[in-house]
């Protein structure tokens, strides 16, 4: 779980290491799978908690590993595009340093790329 205020939200080697952590994670739990030449056929459930509101009240809501990945992997586009305008707008970093979609969400990249 994570801990709001830990280290890991103002120390860069703290943060790191929390990376590294959720890293390995994934990865030893990629072997399992393979070592045991299993296939995932169902989702792995688990219970995601979510504040709605400034209410202090958390839902419990049934989810998986594979959406709660996903959602993580598209929220974290959210916060590359914010990165960019900092960089861009306040580091003065030139828009040809970034990638091109750098921030961008794909539905955005596919969007644009049919018209």
């Amino acid at each position: 779980l994570r801990e709001r205020g830990g280290r890991d939200e103002t120390e860069m080697d703290e943060a790191e290491e929390r990376v590294r952590r959720v890293e390995e994670l994934l990865r030893n739990q990629a072997s399992i799978q393979e070592a045991s030449h299993q296939q995932v056929q169902e989702d792995r459930t688990v219970q995601a908690f979510f504040m709605l509101s400034g209410d202090p009240t958390e839902f419990q809501l049934p989810s998986t590993v594979e959406r709660e990945l996903g959602f993580a992997a598209h929220h974290a586009i959210h916060h590359m595009a914010m990165v960019k305008i900092i960089a861009q707008e306040t580091l003065q970093l030139p828009p040809e340093s970034l990638p091109v979609n750098f921030g961008m969400a794909p539905s955005t990249i596919v969007f644009e790329q049919s018209r």
